[in-house]
C-alpha cells in the first residue's frame, strides 16, 4: 500500500512536470509564431497556475483536463485578438511605446479583455493601412495610381487626393522600392520590372491626435515589349448589340500601330483610340494586333452577346454623326406585331412635336446634340439615343474671358517650332497674379500625352528637356497657384529625326574674359552640331582646337563643370576694370587683384565668387554643359564672372533672381 501511495505521488510529480513543460512550450511557440506579440501570461504565472493541479481521483483528473482545455481556448482567443490588432496597425510610435511599457511592467493586468479592446481601438484609429478595394472607400486619401498597371516609360506621374478636409496634412512621404523620394513633385523614375510605390501620410485632427495612413502599389515598367492597352476584359457577357471600347499600344513610350478585327472583319477607329462595332448573337472573337518592324503582339478577347428579342421594331435613319448645318432632318417609326408604337422623341431633353409621315426636323445647337427615342408596347420599353455633333465651319470662336487672378506663364518654347533632331530644351518662368514665383512642383508638362519631369528648378525658372518623335509633337504646359487657379498653354513642335552623329546644324560659341580685361579668349566660332551630342563635347573640341587645356569636375557625359582653362601666358595682360572692382571688393569675403596664376583662369581666382558660366541665346541655363543640347542657330557665350554672375547678367541662374544683377555687364 505504501508503495502504491509512493508511486502515485511520483506519478503526480511526473505528470505535473510534463504539464508545465507542455505549457511553457506552447507559450514559446505562440510567441515565435506571432512575431513576438504581447504574451497573455508570463511563464511564472503559467507555472503558478498549473504546478499544483490535484490528481486525486478520476473526477479531479477530468476537471483538470477540462480546465486546461478552457484555459487553452481562452489563450487562443486572446492570441487571435492580438493577431487582428497587428493587422490593423502598422508602425504607430505611441503604440510601440505603450507595448514596451507593458513589457517593463509585468504586474499590469494584460489579460483583461477591456484593456485589449481599448488598445486595439486606439491603434486602428490612429494607424491604418489601405489595402485592396479600400482604395476608394477609405476616409483618408486616394491616388491616380492603378495597382499592377504596366507602363512603358520610366518617368511616372501621379496625383494624391486627400479626402477629409477636416484633417490637417502634417507630413507626406513617397517611397519607391523602399527608398524615400526627396521633394516629391508628382513624378518618379521607375526601374525596369516591378516597382513598389508606398504613400505614407500623417494627419492631425483638431484635438491634436496624430493619424497615419499608408498604401503600397505595384507598377510594372516594360520598355522593351509592345504593350496593348484596352478597357475590355476577356469573356465579356453583354445584352447590348453595340460595343464601344478603346484600344492602343505602346513600346518605350511611343505609339505602336494597331489593327482590330471582330469575327475576322476589320474595325476602323472612330478617331484616336475609340472604336465601335455591332455584335452578332452568340460568341464574338475580337483580335487586337499591334506590330512594329518585324515584331507583332496579339490579344484575343471573347465577347458573348445574348440577344434579347424585341417585339418592337424601330425603323430610322438616325445614327451617330457629325454635321455642318444646324437644320437637321430624320425619319423614325416603331411597330410591334403590325401595330404602330407611339414614339416620344426629344432633342437635348426637350420634346419634339410629331412630324408628317414620321419625318422630323429640328434645329441643332453648337456642339453635341442627343436625340432620344422612347416607346412602350406590352410592358416592353424601347429607348434609343443618337449623338449628333454640330460644328459650324464659319463660326468665329468666342474668346473665353481670362481670370485676372490666373497665374502667368512665360516660356521660350515657340509654337510650331521646327527642330532638326529629337532633342529640344526649354524654360518656363511661371508666376502668380502677384508676381510670386511658381516652383516646379506646380508645373506640369506633357509631350504627346506623356509627362515630362523638369531638369532643374530654382527661384527664377524651371527647365525641361523634350525627347521628340518624328513629325508633330503636342506639348502641354499647365501651371497652378496656391489657390488652385491654373493656366494651360498648348504647343506644337515639329521634329525631323536623323541618325545619331549626323549634323543637324551649326551653333556659334565664344569664350570671354572681359571682367578681367582680356576680352575674347576664343572669338565667336561656328561649330557643327550633331544629333544627340552634348554641349560638353563641343566645348572640349573647341578648347583643344584653340590650344587650351582645361580642368573640370564630372565627365563629358555627367555633371560636367568647367573649373578653369589654361594656356601659357594667358593672364599676362589681366586687369579688372576699376568700376567693376569697386562693386566686387566690398561684397566678397576674399578679394585680391593679385590672386591668380599667370597661365590659367578659373574658379576662385581674384575673389571667392568667381568662375565660368555660360548662356544660350542670352539666357543662362540652370544646368551644366553635359545636360545641354544645342539647336541650329544657337549662340553660346562662355564668360568669366567675378561675383556669381552679377557682372555678366547671369545671377538668376544661381537661384537669386535676375533682378539682382548689377547695372551693367562687363
Amino acid at each position: 500500500m505504501k508503495n502504491f501511495i509512493k508511486n502515485r505521488k511520483n506519478l503526480r510529480v511526473i505528470v505535473n512536470s510534463m504539464l508545465i513543460i507542455l505549457l511553457i512550450a506552447l507559450a514559446v511557440f505562440s510567441g515565435v509564431a506571432h512575431n513576438n506579440s504581447k504574451a497573455e501570461f508570463t511563464l511564472d504565472e503559467l507555472a503558478s497556475n498549473y504546478s499544483n493541479v490535484p490528481l486525486a481521483g478520476d473526477a479531479q483528473e477530468q476537471q483538470t483536463e477540462e480546465g486546461q482545455q478552457d484555459q487553452e481556448e481562452a489563450e487562443q482567443q486572446k492570441q487571435e485578438q492580438v493577431d487582428e490588432q497587428a493587422q490593423l496597425t502598422l508602425e504607430n510610435p505611441q503604440a510601440k511605446k505603450d507595448t514596451k511599457k507593458s513589457e517593463d511592467e509585468p504586474t499590469k493586468n494584460e489579460s483583461s479583455p477591456a484593456s485589449d479592446e481599448d488598445n486595439t481601438n486606439e491603434k486602428s484609429e490612429t494607424d491604418v493601412e489601405i489595402t485592396g478595394d479600400a482604395q476608394d472607400e477609405n476616409e483618408f486619401f486616394t491616388t491616380s495610381i492603378v495597382d499592377n498597371e504596366i507602363v512603358t516609360v520610366e518617368n511616372y506621374f501621379f496625383t494624391i487626393e486627400h479626402k477629409n478636409s477636416e484633417l490637417k496634412l502634417a507630413e507626406l512621404k513617397v517611397s519607391l522600392n523602399k527608398e524615400n523620394i526627396q521633394d516629391f513633385n508628382g513624378g518618379i523614375k521607375l526601374k525596369e520590372g516591378n516597382n513598389a510605390i508606398k504613400i505614407d501620410v500623417n494627419y492631425e485632427r483638431e484635438d491634436g491626435v496624430q493619424l497615419h495612413a499608408s498604401r503600397t502599389y505595384n507598377v510594372i515598367l516594360n520598355t522593351k515589349d509592345i504593350i496593348i492597352y484596352t478597357n475590355l476584359q476577356d469573356q465579356i457577357e453583354t445584352n447590348e448589340a453595340v460595343l464601344t471600347f478603346t484600344v492602343s499600344a505602346k513600346r518605350n513610350g511611343q505609339a505602336v500601330p494597331v489593327e482590330v478585327t471582330l469575327n475576322k472583319d476589320q474595325i476602323k477607329s472612330l478617331g484616336g483610340t475609340a472604336y465601335k462595332t455591332d455584335l452578332k448573337a452568340g460568341k464574338n472573337n475580337l483580335i487586337i494586333r499591334a506590330s512594329e518592324a518585324k515584331e507583332e503582339v496579339n490579344r484575343e478577347i471573347q465577347i458573348n452577346y445574348s440577344e434579347v428579342k424585341s417585339k418592337i421594331e424601330l425603323s430610322t435613319d438616325l445614327k451617330d454623326q457629325k454635321v455642318e448645318t444646324d437644320a437637321f432632318k430624320f425619319y423614325a417609326k416603331a411597330e410591334a406585331n403590325g401595330e404602330v408604337v407611339p414614339l416620344q422623341i426629344s432633342l437635348n431633353d426637350t420634346p419634339i412635336s410629331p412630324g408628317d409621315n414620321d419625318n422630323y426636323q429640328v434645329t441643332l445647337k453648337e456642339g453635341t446634340n442627343v436625340i432620344t427615342l422612347e416607346g412602350e408596347y406590352s410592358e416592353e420599353l424601347l429607348i434609343r439615343q443618337f449623338k449628333i455633333l454640330y460644328k459650324n465651319p464659319n463660326a468665329i470662336p468666342e474668346e473665353i474671358p481670362k481670370d485676372p487672378k490666373s497665374p502667368v506663364l512665360k516660356t521660350d518654347l515657340v509654337n510650331n517650332a521646327q527642330v532638326q533632331g529629337n532633342i529640344k530644351t526649354f524654360n518656363v518662368w511661371p508666376v502668380d497674379a502677384n508676381g510670386k514665383r511658381i516652383r516646379g512642383n506646380k508645373v506640369a508638362v506633357s509631350n504627346n500625352g506623356v509627362g515630362v519631369p523638369y531638369v532643374w528648378d530654382d527661384s527664377t525658372k524651371t527647365s525641361y528637356k523634350l525627347t521628340l518623335r518624328e513629325g508633330e509633337n503636342k506639348v502641354v504646359i499647365r501651371i497652378w497657384d496656391d489657390d488652385g487657379r491654373s493656366t494651360t498653354e498648348n504647343f506644337t513642335v515639329h521634329s525631323t529625326v536623323v541618325k545619331d552623329g549626323d549634323v543637324i546644324g551649326t551653333a556659334t560659341i565664344s569664350i570671354e574674359a572681359s571682367t578681367v580685361g582680356l576680352g575674347y579668349l576664343i572669338p565667336p566660332t561656328k561649330v557643327d552640331i550633331r544629333q544627340n551630342e552634348k554641349t560638353s563635347y563641343l566645348l572640349d573640341q573647341l578648347l583643344r582646337n584653340n590650344g587650351f587645356s582645361y580642368g573640370k569636375t564630372g565627365t563629358l557625359d555627367n555633371s560636367f563643370y568647367l573649373k578653369e582653362i589654361s594656356k601659357p601666358g594667358l593672364m599676362q595682360n589681366a586687369k579688372i576694370p576699376s568700376d567693376l572692382r569697386e562693386l566686387v571688393e566690398p561684397v566678397s569675403t576674399r578679394f585680391s587683384e593679385d590672386d591668380y596664376t599667370m597661365d590659367s583662369l578659373g574658379e576662385f581666382d581674384f575673389a571667392n565668387g568667381s568662375g565660368w558660366m555660360y548662356s544660350v541665346n542670352g539666357d543662362y541655363p540652370n544646368y551644366g554643359f553635359s545636360d545641354s543640347y544645342l539647336l541650329d542657330g544657337d549662340v553660346v557665350r562662355i564668360r568669366f564672372t567675378l561675383h556669381y554672375g552679377k557682372d555678366i547678367g547671369g545671377f538668376g541662374s544661381m537661384g537669386g533672381g535676375s533682378g539682382q544683377d548689377w547695372h551693367k555687364e562687363w
